[in-house]
């Protein structure tokens, strides 16, 4: 993250369900947010719809939000 975009942002893996979608994990990206990443034990679940989601807010008081691709995964 560059500097007009703050220190910190939440790095969010969430599941589709029938409702919307459900928070899964969430991570603390600090910095530039290289390499970071966040991850979830979803052992013995079923097959479900996976996205990771990003939000921050900058330093003029931007809300950002930015999703990833849906994958679909048997667990």
């Amino acid at each position: 993250m560059s500097s007009e975009c703050g220190d910190q942002a939440i790095l969010t893996i969430q599941r589709s369900r029938w409702h919307g979608w459900e928070d899964m994990a969430s991570a603390t990206v600090d910095g530039p947010g290289y390499d970071q990443h966040v991850q979830y034990d979803c052992s013995g679940t079923g097959t479900h719809t996976f996205r990771t989601v990003i939000e921050a807010e900058n330093l003029a008081g931007h809300y950002f939000f930015k999703e990833s691709n849906h994958i679909r995964e048997s667990c």
